[in-house]
C-alpha cells in the first residue's frame, strides 16, 4: 500500500474545477509503481499536492505561496518539485486540459490519465536525482541558509553573504545525480550523434540548454557542463521511461540517449529492492 510509506497526498479544488477521481487515481498508481521498485526510504515525508490549477493552492510554505501567486507563470507546468527538506511535489491538472479536450472529442472520455502518470513519475525523478545524488552535508548547509530568507521564493533580491554565496554555487554544481561526471560524459556522447534540428519544441525543451550558442553547432564538454537545467530534465524523463510510464514519446527519446539511459538505469538499480 501506498500509504505505508507516509507519503501525503492533498487536493486543491476550485469554486468551478475540482481534480478528477481519474487524476487522483492516476497520480497514487505512479507511486505505487515507484514503491515497487524503489526503497523505502526515498518515500518517507514525500508529500504530494495535486490542483485543478495552482491558483486553488493554499500557502502553507513559501513555495507554495509562490505558485499560487505566480500561477501565470507556470500555467504549463503539469509538476514541479520542491528539492527542500519538505520534499513536495506538485502536480497541475489544468496543464493537460487540452488533452482532455482532445480526449473528449475522440473517445468521449474525459481523462488525460497517461499524461498525469507520466508527469508524476516525472517529478519522482527529479526527487530521486537531489535525494540520492545529494550529500546530507550540503543538504543540511543548504537548509541553514534556506531558513534564514523565508522570501526566496518572491520577487525580493535576497543578499546573501559571500561565504553562502560560495556554498551555494557549490551545492547547485553538486546536487544530484546529474551532476556526476559519468551522466554529464553520458550526455555528451548522446549529444555528439544528435540531430538537433530533427527535434520538435517539445523534444528541444530537454536539450536547450546545450545549445546556448545556437542549432548550428555540436555541444561541447563545457555546454554540457553549463546545462544544469537540461541535465535536471533530461534525468527525470528517462526516470520515468525506466520506471515504465509513457508519454508517448519513450521510445525515441531512449533511442536517441543510449548512453545516458544506461547511466541512469545504473542509478536506480542501485537504490532499488
Amino acid at each position: 500500500m501506498v500509504n505505508s510509506y507516509y507519503i501525503k497526498f492533498k487536493y486543491y479544488d476550485g469554486s468551478i474545477n475540482t481534480v478528477d477521481e481519474g487524476t487522483k487515481k492516476a497520480v497514487k498508481s505512479a507511486v505505487k509503481q515507484a514503491t515497487e521498485k524503489i526503497r523505502p526510504d526515498f518515500f518517507k515525508g514525500l508529500s504530494f499536492h495535486v490542483a485543478s490549477d495552482f491558483s486553488n493552492l493554499d500557502e502553507h510554505n513559501a513555495f507554495s505561496s509562490h505558485l499560487k501567486e505566480k500561477e501565470d507563470s507556470y500555467s504549463n507546468a503539469r509538476g514541479i518539485t520542491d528539492y527542500s527538506a519538505k520534499r513536495e511535489i506538485y502536480i497541475q491538472e489544468s496543464a493537460v486540459w487540452s488533452n482532455k479536450l482532445l480526449n473528449l472529442f475522440t473517445k468521449f472520455s474525459f481523462s488525460a490519465d497517461d499524461e498525469i502518470k507520466h508527469a508524476t513519475m516525472h517529478e519522482l525523478g527529479h526527487q530521486f536525482d537531489h535525494y540520492y545524488g545529494t550529500s546530507s552535508d550540503y543538504k543540511k548547509q543548504y537548509e541553514e541558509i534556506l531558513s534564514k530568507y523565508p522570501n526566496a521564493y518572491s520577487d525580493e533580491e535576497i543578499q546573501v553573504t559571500p561565504q553562502e554565496g560560495e556554498f551555494l554555487k557549490k551545492y547547485y554544481d553538486n546536487n544530484g545525480y546529474s551532476d556526476k561526471s559519468d551522466f554529464k560524459e553520458a550526455v555528451y556522447k548522446d549529444l555528439q550523434k544528435l540531430d538537433v534540428e530533427s527535434l520538435n519544441i517539445d523534444e528541444f525543451y530537454f536539450v536547450a540548454d546545450f545549445y546556448n550558442r545556437g542549432l548550428d553547432i555540436v555541444p561541447t564538454r563545457e555546454d554540457i557542463e553549463k546545462g544544469d537545467y537540461s541535465r535536471s530534465e533530461m534525468f527525470a524523463q528517462l526516470f520515468s521511461y525506466i520506471m515504465g510510464t509513457d508519454d508517448g514519446k519513450k521510445d525515441e527519446f531512449i533511442k536517441r540517449f543510449p548512453h545516458t539511459y544506461k547511466v541512469v538505469s545504473k542509478y536506480i538499480s542501485i537504490h532499488s529492492k
